[in-house]
């Protein structure tokens, strides 16, 4: 069985991937962010976890949207 907190981290892992689909698909972390519901600083956290994990830059990112 998962612990609590187990369960919380794959929801995280399972949310920050989705963010990513669709900001690949939308070429756009803002816009992934605003289909999502959530602040842009929530999504460029949840990108930065995904490159961190990977040790690998996914998207180029610029201060315009």
């Amino acid at each position: 069985t998962l612990s609590p907190s187990s369960a919380a981290s794959d929801v995280y892992k399972r949310q920050d991937l989705q963010l990513f689909v669709h900001a690949a698909d939308l070429g756009s972390l803002s816009a992934a962010a605003r289909v999502m519901d959530m602040s842009p600083a929530v999504a460029s956290a949840a990108l930065k976890r995904i490159e961190a994990l990977l040790g690998a830059r996914l998207l180029a990112r610029s201060t315009r949207s």
